[in-house]
């Protein structure tokens, strides 16, 4: 994932991507991705967050997340779709 990446090398998504349009196209890529990037995190340190929880049950919870925001294997989709991180 593009955020992770950028993350760990300390680098913008632009740069890794080596978009030289403008820096208006760069920068607006780089927004979009911290933002994404930033959900996403703060969405998986939430589920299942209950001291009372089993790790099993965490889990659960995270890859649900993840299903929700990446699809849940179904071939015939291709791309994330940003609007359902802000849905219920």
């Amino acid at each position: 994932m593009l955020w992770l990446k950028a993350k760990e090398l300390k680098q913008r998504p632009s740069e890794l991507l080596n978009i030289r349009l403008s820096n208006y196209v760069a920068y607006c890529l780089d927004e979009a991705v911290v933002f994404f990037g930033l959900q996403l995190e703060g969405m998986l340190d939430e589920a299942g967050q209950k001291p009372d929880k089993e790790s099993a049950r965490i889990e659960r919870e995270r890859k649900r997340v993840l299903d929700k925001i990446f699809g849940d294997g179904d071939d015939t989709k291709h791309f994330a779709d940003p609007a359902v991180m802000f849905g219920n």
